[in-house]
């Protein structure tokens, strides 16, 4: 799954608190299933990634070298160029 913004981050901005709390809510549902591996999410403050997680609490795999067959997906945030105005 790709979103716009970051379901679980850590950063302190409007981004990382009321937007990402809406859009758990809203995509919750279809996390729940257990049927994604993976989360992209963009306009994030950091790049982050996480262990599998759901309901902000992460599942350490035995071996953190081996992910497959997750029971919760892995949550990779990312960030594109900010662009500085003078």
């Amino acid at each position: 799954m790709v979103t716009d913004r970051p379901i679980y981050c850590s950063g302190m901005s409007d981004a990382c608190t009321t937007e990402s709390m809406t859009i758990k809510n809203a995509l919750q549902e279809l996390i729940s299933k257990g049927q994604l591996e993976l989360v992209i999410s963009g306009n994030s403050e950091y790049y982050e990634r996480t262990f599998p997680k759901y309901e902000y609490k992460h599942v350490e795999p035995d071996d953190p070298s081996l992910m497959t067959n997750l029971e919760h997906p892995v949550y990779i945030n990312v960030n594109g160029p900010k662009v500085v105005s003078q």
